[in-house]
């Protein structure tokens, strides 16, 4: 009897068979072939996602321009003020940059790397400036640059990787104390994205010539007697077509008469992102931009300014 019931379930339970290798393959090959179609569009998506984050910084951005214009009489931050003792530049540290302005007074929060990486080191604030990465996700970072300095030298294309770092400057400018005193606690930022503006060198910073056609621009400081030198500042008045003045874009430090300075960052390293003097952003393609480099001489062409009159002076609130 035992037996008979043992043969009656056996019958009535299914029998289990294996995956053969050649089932096996094809489910393989199935869940391959998927991926592959998949993929590409999840990487777009990604890059797509990278790109808005981009613009989402430059809109907030764009925001703290406007607060520092309407503080600071119309005036557009400046790109750079660099610390100059005749017509000779410092080298970099006490350098302020249009992003250490806006962090030193107060228009952008939690950009500071020495709020984020703490006043470490000999002198103190040396590890956060010496740190080869940036630390925290600020407006200044871009998702899709890399966590880097930028490299040395001119990039040769607007897909150069030298153009996908970040560029450092620590505040000075705003304090009157040795170096080694401040080194703690002046605004250190990195910054991913470039100003419109020059650089041309401390003799012409000085003279206050070869910025005439720049929204943005460079400045000099002497700490020690506290005069600024450099073109008087850009009104936002003077600017005629707002929606179309870029200001600042995907990309290492200035424009430097150098249009391979605009880094094609997103969708696969065929677009940038732009932020423009009425504080918009948006995406610009690669075969929009402008190609090829000049000599830092005296631009003539200024047509999309209206002239700065005589009574406009140096201004750092």
């Amino acid at each position: 009897m035992l037996l008979e019931i043992e043969v009656v379930l056996a019958r009535l339970t299914p029998s289990r068979r294996a995956f053969t290798l050649v089932e096996l393959l094809v489910v393989i090959g199935i869940i391959a072939l998927l991926i592959s179609i998949l993929l590409p569009s999840l990487n777009k998506a990604r890059e797509q996602a990278k790109s808005m984050k981009c613009l989402s910084n430059l809109k907030s951005i764009g925001q703290a321009f406007a607060l520092y214009t309407n503080d600071n009489k119309g005036f557009i931050v400046p790109g750079s003020v660099q610390q100059i003792t005749g017509t000779t530049l410092g080298s970099g540290r006490g350098d302020d940059s249009w992003a250490t302005i806006l962090c030193n007074r107060g228009y952008i929060k939690q950009g500071d790397q020495i709020a984020l990486y703490g006043s470490s080191g000999t002198p103190p604030g040396e590890n956060a400036w010496q740190n080869v990465n940036s630390v925290g996700n600020t407006v200044f970072r871009c998702p899709s640059g890399s966590d880097l300095a930028n490299s040395p030298g001119n990039a040769t294309s607007k897909t150069d990787g030298r153009n996908d770092g970040f560029w450092r400057r620590q505040s000075w400018t705003w304090d009157s104390g040795a170096a080694a005193a401040i080194q703690g606690t002046g605004v250190i930022v990195d910054t991913w994205y470039a100003g419109n503006f020059v650089q041309p060198g401390g003799a012409k910073i000085a003279a206050g010539t070869g910025q005439t056609l720049w929204p943005m621009r460079t400045l000099g400081h002497n700490r020690t007697t506290g005069v600024l030198y450099g073109s008087p500042l850009t009104k936002i008045t003077q600017i005629r077509n707002s929606s179309e003045m870029a200001m600042l874009f995907d990309g290492a430090k200035a424009h430097n008469l150098d249009a391979n300075s605009i880094s094609l960052r997103h969708n696969g390293k065929t677009t940038a992102n732009f932020m423009f003097a009425d504080g918009h952003a948006e995406t610009v393609r690669g075969d929009q931009l402008p190609n090829g480099t000049d000599t830092p001489a005296s631009p003539t062409n200024t047509s999309d300014f209206d002239s700065i009159s005589a009574t406009d002076t140096n201004t750092l609130a």
